[in-house]
């Protein structure tokens, strides 16, 4: 939802990132906005009283939580919404339990080094690491 007009998009949720994208008349997605990072959002609010299906994302400032991280000047009143409209109620509360999840797993495991085991999904390669490591020591 922009303004008062309703543009269809395709809403692609990622593990760290959300994406938009609009599909073609040959079934071939197109990226059309900039994606939104999960840790930029600093609320979610599915109680949106105009329509039922609405919700909306509230975007903080885009850099670090740490004014040592960000060379931007801080302002602390510079927030983005993005609305968005499911198509029904059900999938409203898929977004809703998806959406929640993503977040708080974003906020919580961005302290964790990306060489970590905990992000690493396949088992062989966290194996092959401890393995490797070991034979070092």
């Amino acid at each position: 939802v922009e303004g008062r007009a309703v543009r269809p998009y395709w809403a692609l949720l990622f593990s760290d990132l959300l994406l938009f994208a609009t599909v073609s008349r040959d079934r071939v997605l197109f990226v059309t906005e900039e994606p939104v990072a999960l840790g930029t959002i600093s609320e979610a609010q599915f109680n949106v009283r105009k329509k039922a299906t609405e919700f909306r994302l509230i975007l903080g400032r885009n850099g670090g939580e740490s004014p040592l991280v960000s060379c931007s000047p801080r302002t602390p009143g510079r927030t983005r919404t993005v609305a968005l409209r499911a198509p029904s109620m059900d999938l409203k509360a898929v977004w809703q339990s998806l959406l929640q999840r993503q977040i708080y797993r974003a906020h919580t495991m961005s302290g964790t080094p990306l060489g970590s085991p905990l992000d690493s999904p396949d088992p062989q390669l966290t194996f092959s690491l401890a393995t490797l490591d070991s034979q070092q020591r």
